[in-house]
């Protein structure tokens, strides 16, 4: 992987709080991450010191390392994915249906 530097204090902390693989400062100044779970690799945007804002789940490794490469904001959407939380099918969907009079 070609992300190589040093991670600020804020940088370090979150990795370390979140248990993460690699961690590194976007351009647009938020933060993200790559982390191993149980069955897949998953790509965190947003991220802080209380958590991250969206995830993507990859079963291929080195495909979850090349999005994260090419990440320069919080705004980005990974390409790849198999899983995505928030789950933003699912809130799209409720915010088209016309609200109960």
């Amino acid at each position: 992987m070609s992300t190589v530097g040093i991670l600020d204090d804020e940088c370090k902390e979150i990795q370390t709080i979140g248990r993460y693989l690699l961690v590194r400062r976007l351009p647009d100044g938020s933060v993200a991450a790559l982390q191993d779970l149980l069955f897949t690799r998953a790509l965190y945007l947003g991220c802080n010191t209380w958590g991250w804002e969206q995830r993507f789940c990859y079963d291929d490794a080195g495909r979850a390392n090349e999005e994260f490469e090419k990440l320069r904001s919080a705004e980005d959407v990974p390409c790849g994915w198999i899983a995505r939380r928030p789950d933003l099918s699912k809130s799209e969907h409720h915010s088209l249906q016309r609200p109960q009079v």
